[in-house]
């Protein structure tokens, strides 16, 4: 048997309508199909759909579903299936922290509030034919669908078993791989799903979790792993990269790292936002105290994605004048919570330097376990936070600076914000959605509700003799494509 073994760090959850992190999109993608799917390149193909036809506006949307679709334990997929699936996603008593990537589809986004009047904008007119109708224009509808928010569920599986519908003892998937075995904290074995007509080579996969990138290069080298997924010490990069034959990719990311300040609490005031902002060395960050491969960013969005003007950058004299007018003292009890892995608490470090020569101010820091900071992030525990956000777009990346975004971690809320982008989500024209997009995040930048650091690169380890793996932008190497040589 074929098997493949990865170091990573565990998901928060492997459930498609509660995703809130990386992870847990890498594992929903291997184990579900949604409508749509990529290819090796990117190139979208079809999924669960076998073809779709859209309007002259692309504001209506049909899918043809394949042929007899089904379960892993035998049950029929049907158009049904996907309407019953999102009506899920989309409903608060869920949970979704994705529930908003749903707001292109009419009704989602006053399904999600609440509303009990607003059906969603599906249909079915037969088990093999779903309608779509949009909030606005959305040429590139199947891109979208082709992501791990969007995969269907098996309902007749969740109402028997509830929250515990995921155990290996229950699950049942419609992609290539289902889960076979589960150790909390320790690792997660997939095995081929025979019901699966999707040709793969790899037949085993299993997941040993560890959020230090010291243990994952170790278990590289003692052949426990054949991939360290995102798990590269910075002091080994260097001479990885020397290595011949190295094992080393690296590979450019839409992951933006920020500090998202709690705007809800009264010291994380605007002018102490400001100066915090004015204050970070960028530059030097990415080149001392990461690995120098990353971009340095000083506005919420980067400019190849969103046109707009350049940010502040590093003034500390600035800073030091505006923190005066702050009624945040330097003697204020300020925390940085990040998770305590990767390259994190080097980073948290560099900035609490940072900010205390610069600006006087001391910084606790608090590192936590993945799972833990999700959940305090969540409820609102914390002044600063370090986090990596991801994105399709930066439509995407914008909404999670929504008033009614569950991602909103920092409680951030601006009337200006939210109508721009609710305009853009309905703009006509992709130039009239890029500019309401930049006036959002002008108002973003100015009201500092995120102190943006740098761009993301991903460094991973792979065994040379594992073909099939492809550096691209989502981050995304589904174990289908993978094969040993």
């Amino acid at each position: 048997m074929k098997t493949l073994r990865i170091a990573m760090v565990e998901p928060a959850s492997i459930d498609p309508g509660r995703l809130s992190d990386g992870p847990g999109r890498k594992v929903v993608t291997n184990m579900f199909t949604g409508l749509t799917s990529l290819d090796e390149d990117g190139n979208i193909v079809p999924g669960c759909a076998r073809s779709w036809t859209a309007s002259a506006d692309a504001r209506q949307w049909t899918f043809e579903l394949q042929p007899n679709l089904r379960w892993s334990d035998g049950t029929p997929i049907t158009a049904s299936t996907f309407i019953e699936s999102w009506r899920r996603a989309t409903a608060p008593t869920t949970e979704n922290p994705m529930a908003d990537m749903f707001d292109i589809i009419s009704g989602a986004k006053e399904r999600r509030s609440g509303s009990t009047d607003v059906s969603l904008g599906l249909s079915s007119e037969s088990p093999t034919i779903l309608r779509i109708h949009t909030i606005r224009p959305m040429p590139d509808l199947t891109r979208r669908l082709a992501e791990a928010w969007a995969v269907p569920v098996p309902m007749h599986v969740i109402a028997a078993h509830g929250k515990k519908w995921m155990s290996p003892n229950h699950i049942v998937v419609n992609g290539p791989y289902i889960l076979s075995e589960y150790k909390p904290d320790v690792s997660m074995t997939f095995t081929k799903n025979a019901a699966s007509t999707v040709s793969t080579s790899i037949e085993r996969v299993t997941l040993f979790f560890t959020d230090n990138p010291v243990d994952a290069k170790r278990w590289f080298e003692l052949n426990k792993v054949d991939w360290a997924d995102n798990l590269v010490p910075k002091n080994a990069i260097a001479t990885l990269r020397q290595r011949a034959n190295s094992p080393l990719r690296t590979t450019p990311y839409l992951g933006l790292t920020y500090v998202i300040p709690n705007t809800r609490r009264p010291t994380i005031n605007l002018p102490f936002r400001q100066a915090l902002n004015l204050s970070v060395d960028r530059t030097r960050l990415v080149k001392h105290i990461l690995d120098g491969s990353q971009v340095p960013l000083s506005r919420p969005i980067p400019r190849d994605l969103l046109k707009s003007a350049p940010g502040p950058g590093l003034k500390p004299a600035l800073a030091r004048r505006i923190l005066a007018t702050s009624p945040t003292t330097r003697a204020s009890a300020i925390e940085l919570s990040f998770y305590n892995g990767g390259r994190n608490p080097e980073l948290a470090a560099a900035l609490q330097r940072g900010w205390k020569d610069t600006l006087g101010i001391d910084i606790r820091l608090r590192g936590l376990e993945w799972k833990t900071f999700l959940e305090s992030t969540a409820r609102g525990d914390f002044d600063l936070a370090l986090f990596t956000l991801g994105g399709y777009d930066a439509a995407d990346l914008l909404s999670v600076f929504s008033s009614e975004s569950p991602n909103n971690r920092g409680s951030y809320r601006s009337t200006t914000v939210d109508k721009n982008l609710a305009a853009a989500a309905l703009a006509s024209t992709e130039q009239e959605h890029q500019r309401l997009l930049a006036r959002a995040e002008a108002t973003l930048a100015a009201d500092v509700a995120v102190i943006a650091l740098f761009q993301l690169t991903r460094h991973s380890i792979i065994r040379n003799e594992l073909s099939g793996w492809r550096g691209n932008m989502r981050d995304q190497h589904p174990w289908r494509f993978l094969n040993w040589r």
